[in-house]
């Protein structure tokens, strides 16, 4: 919007000053001399702009020399003053890098991809399932920022991170909006999009078991791992607790389990740098519903059932994790090099091959969105929902064929036709168990693998 001109600006504070100095008396007597004389049919022209105003240049000497129907003029010139600039007295700033974005040329989508970590097809299609959430209404004084710049900032800042002051000003708007307009965007995401974190359907399912079969682990879901995002100390707490002493850096701990093509299917996230891996696991959701029966075990409507290898011993689904997680029924950690045999050291190489698939999956999430990687000044709750809201986004590009690196999603291996003819397994029932129990059956699985 257009900047008030120095002419604009005189009249609009003359207008002020003989407002506030002028005497209600004065002005009642001089629209009563007014319409005396000229009446309501030449008050209605004069408001539609029919007869001509003259421009009127006032200098603080000449308040005491304006006339009745000076003053009255003024006061017909507000309003378009009022709209030809209503925030003249904010600071202007450029749009920036939303311009550029929106420029179509043979180099528009490789920009676009260095700015967004995604083509220009894939904003637009992920702008048209956001709009309605970040559309606003026309205010008074103001225009709302376009949905597309909102978007186009969230993701330009997880991207690359670095501070709202400096970010903000690229896409033509201030701090406070910068900060206003990725909680947005957060919201948005998740409200959109609430089931794409999950593990899939049984034909998902099926293809993740084909593939860690292919590499020795049949019957797996996939695999877990903690990744640690780096922050600054967390204002009104204490800084032992975010400040690990491996990393030497303060940092929030989030626990990610990944599929076989580095797909986010579960995800805690906001424990403190120090939390221990297991302890994690203990307080999330996937360890009561995989106690409760609800995840790694056969369902009877599962239509692939048949199609699974068998193997003695492995009834139930499982994920390899590092030595850093409890052994349970359905986790599976490496045996360690202590008194190791040969087949021990065998089957920790293949575990470890298998396992990469969850720091691949964390290098991967931090390649494209890089302020989870760098340090940077956020609050320890709004942290929580982007990250899940870029654990969304991670996903979505992947499922629309936008991918970072194609090397990273090679296929392993050639596929194994399971033996025809055999009969369908059918699990024994679920009982509670101890401790102890819990860590003999994952033991008894560890050795059936």
């Amino acid at each position: 919007m257009a900047r008030c001109s120095g002419r604009a600006k005189q009249n609009l504070i003359a207008t002020v000053i003989v407002l506030g100095v002028a005497l209600l008396d004065e002005c009642r007597q001089l629209l009563e001399g007014v319409l005396a004389l000229r009446g309501r049919q030449w008050m209605r022209t004069m408001i539609k702009g029919r007869c001509q105003r003259e421009t009127l240049v006032l200098r603080t000497t000449d308040f005491a020399k304006l006339s009745g129907m000076s003053l009255l003029l003024i006061l017909l010139q507000l309003p378009d003053v009022m709209l030809q600039s209503p925030r003249w007295w904010a600071m202007r700033r450029a749009p920036g890098l939303w311009k550029n974005l929106q420029i179509r040329d043979d180099a528009d989508d490789d920009y676009c991809f260095r700015l967004l970590r995604m083509h220009h097809r894939t904003f637009n299609r992920l702008l048209d399932v956001v709009r309605p959430f970040l559309s606003r209404c026309v205010a008074r004084f103001r225009s709302p920022l376009d949905p597309g710049q909102i978007l186009a900032y969230a993701i330009h800042r997880w991207a690359h991170g670095g501070s709202y002051w400096h970010s903000s000003a690229a896409f033509g708007m201030g701090k406070t909006n910068g900060i206003r307009v990725v909680c947005d965007v957060t919201a948005a995401i998740i409200q959109c999009f609430p089931r794409v974190i999950s593990f899939g359907d049984y034909a998902k399912r099926q293809r993740t078991m084909d593939a860690h079969a292919r590499r020795g682990f049949p019957n797996c879901w996939g695999c877990i791992d903690c990744m640690h995002l780096y922050v600054d100390k967390p204002k009104n707490a204490n800084g032992d607790d975010y400040c690990s002493g491996r990393t030497k850096c303060f940092s929030i701990v989030a626990q990610i389990t990944f599929d076989d093509e580095m797909r986010v299917v579960d995800l805690n996230v906001g424990w403190a740098g120090t939390v221990h891996d297991a302890r994690i696991l203990w307080n999330s959701s996937l360890f009561r519903r995989a106690e409760s029966g609800q995840l790694f075990v056969d369902d009877a409507n599962d239509p692939f059932r048949h199609k699974r290898q068998q193997v003695n011993g492995v009834t139930r689904g499982y994920l390899p994790a590092d030595g850093g997680y409890p052994t349970l029924p359905w986790i599976v950690r490496p045996y360690g090099p202590t008194n190791a045999t040969p087949a021990m050291k065998n089957f920790d190489d293949s575990h470890s091959i298998v396992r990469s698939g969850a720091e691949r999956g964390n290098s991967h999430l931090k390649l494209r969105f890089q302020m989870f990687h760098r340090p940077h000044i956020s609050h320890s709750e709004t942290v929580v929902d982007q990250f899940r809201a870029v654990c969304v986004l991670h996903n979505l590009l992947h499922d629309w064929g936008d991918r970072m690196d194609e090397e990273l999603l090679r296929v392993w291996g050639q596929s194994l036709l399971p033996p025809p003819g055999q009969p369908p397994h059918t699990p024994p029932p679920r009982v509670p168990m101890t401790s102890a129990a819990r860590h003999a059956v994952g033991e008894a699985l560890r050795d059936a693998l």
